[in-house]
């Protein structure tokens, strides 16, 4: 710790996230009806104009995953010795990777979404469209999903392991392509300060979208009607959590919430297929994937230009959107639990694990809301349509058995859930904000409660709009900039280890 004190700000990439985050805040506090209109309006520009290019995307990073699965590389060691964790306990780190709230709000509301939408000319809220309820929402979480995060965690385990270069931000993993002097001049900066906004849209987008299920998790449990002050207060309380946390240095007990996290998370899941209608979800969990590989092709390159859908857009575009926003923080934590594995264990456990675990959360939560809705039980249309998707998601948790006791469990799991999330969000933009911070070292404390309080400001401002789409377009727009950045860093990438490893 005594080498955190030696750290400084970049204040050339500190400052410009700031002001946008600053005249975004004061945009909507002094017109929200025109910033909701002018969010909608970028949304379907990026979705529809580069829509093409998202898929296109996608389907590169899953062939390169493909190949260092098969190719000439699949046997490099990354890294010297022997793996820093036994196989079990780096398979479970994979696994758990989307354990919490968040997953269980996607499986539950992606699915009626894409159940009423009726993707490829199925009939809204018909047998035909339930099929693609559950199948749609596991490629999104799937394969193609994972394999995108993958290459880039051999690409950072490379650096890490291979050359010994402990990187932070992406200006340095961009030197083999650029150069030395401009990674660490203008051009250094330009992606570094770019990098920033992606994540910081990446970030809001996980943290907008499950503010709202904490806080109506809490008021069903408590009784209470849910308002803008309510969310605020949760956002609050998260974080006044990070400064005790940084104050006192609670790094292990973040450690334990997040291992408690994951464990409830299975608990919940496990009462739910245990007391719950077990039949159909495992009949229609196994449907779905066999729905999901019979059309895999066709999902991957689906945009809808000849009907007035825009499933594809506000779908899949968004995921790919909102995944490149994370490829390069996913991709750091994945190659810093991954020493001295080989390219092809590397790849295929990051692939196989997170999309595993993924898959049982929506399998169980997404069957649940079909049986939901198969018997009546909740008028989740009309929820949807007057009190928001955080309160349909809620109200179909509702239906679960025993839910007086797992509505409990689920209030606590989502408290602790975005404690975490809210944690790991600030401390990476905490680190890109940093001048030659290692990834061993961590940002000074009062950089991180700075980057609290300002995500705060933003994700109260994203909230008060009432409006979901707000929340998707901050991830459209920040992935934009992220798409030169992650092509400089995979092509630096390639690059490299053609002239090593050959």
């Amino acid at each position: 710790m005594g080498s955190v004190q030696k750290k400084k700000i970049d204040w050339a990439v500190f400052v410009p996230p700031i002001i946008m985050i600053i005249t975004f805040c004061l945009w909507i506090v002094f017109d929200p009806k025109g910033a909701g209109i002018a969010l909608n309006k970028a949304y379907s520009f990026v979705t529809v104009t580069l829509g093409w290019f998202f898929e296109w995307y996608a389907v590169v990073l899953f062939g390169l995953f493909i190949y260092f699965v098969v190719g000439p590389y699949s046997k490099k060691k990354l890294g010297e010795g022997d793996p820093e964790f036994k196989t079990s306990t780096w398979w479970g780190m994979m696994f758990t990777t989307n354990a919490g709230v968040g997953v269980l709000f996607w499986a539950t509301m992606e699915s009626f979404w894409t159940f009423q939408a009726g993707p490829f000319g199925s009939e809204s809220l018909s047998p035909e469209a339930a099929r693609w309820a559950v199948a749609y929402p596991m490629f999104h979480w799937g394969p193609m999903a994972w394999g995108m995060y993958t290459v880039f965690g051999l690409a950072f385990a490379y650096l890490f392991w291979v050359k010994k270069i402990n990187v932070a931000r992406p200006s340095i993993a961009c030197e083999p392509l650029i150069g030395s002097r401009l990674a660490n001049g203008w051009l250094g900066k330009a992606i570094d300060i770019f990098y920033m906004f992606g994540l910081i849209g990446g970030a809001a987008t996980a943290l907008g979208a499950n503010t709202p299920v904490v806080a109506e998790l809490f008021s069903k449990v408590i009784g209470i009607n849910r308002t803008l002050t309510l969310d605020t207060v949760l956002l609050i309380s998260w974080a006044i959590f990070i400064a005790v946390v940084v104050y006192i240095g609670l790094n292990k007990g973040i450690k334990v919430l997040s291992d408690f996290r994951i464990v409830f998370s299975f608990v919940v899941i496990g009462i739910i297929l245990v007391f719950g209608p077990t039949q159909f979800i495992l009949d229609t969990t196994t449907d779905s994937i066999g729905h999901l590989l019979q059309n895999f092709v066709q999902m991957s390159f689906n945009l809808d230009p000849h009907t007035p859908s825009t499933f594809p857009q506000d779908w899949t575009i968004f995921y790919w959107a909102w995944y490149l926003t994370f490829l390069i923080p996913t991709g750091i934590y994945f190659a810093r639990i991954s020493r001295g594995r080989t390219v092809r264990e590397f790849a295929i456990a990051s692939v196989a694990a997170s999309t595993i675990g993924s898959w049982i959360f929506f399998g169980v939560f997404s069957s649940q809301m079909l049986d939901t809705f198969n018997k009546g039980l909740v008028p989740i249309a009309d929820i949807l349509q007057n009190g928001g998707p955080a309160k349909a998601a809620v109200e179909i948790w509702a239906t679960l058995p025993f839910s007086p006791v797992l509505l409990v469990m689920l209030a606590i799991l989502a408290y602790i859930s975005m404690a975490t999330l809210v944690n790991s969000s600030i401390y990476t933009i905490s680190m890109g904000s940093m001048k030659e911070l290692s990834g061993e070292d961590e940002p000074p404390g009062w950089v991180r409660i700075f980057w609290a309080l300002a995500m705060g400001a933003l994700i109260v401002a994203i909230i008060s709009l009432n409006q979901f789409k707000p929340i998707q377009t901050l991830t459209v727009v920040a992935a934009v900039p992220m798409i030169p950045i992650t092509i400089m860093v995979l092509l630096s990438f390639l690059k490299s280890i053609k002239k090593d490893w050959n």
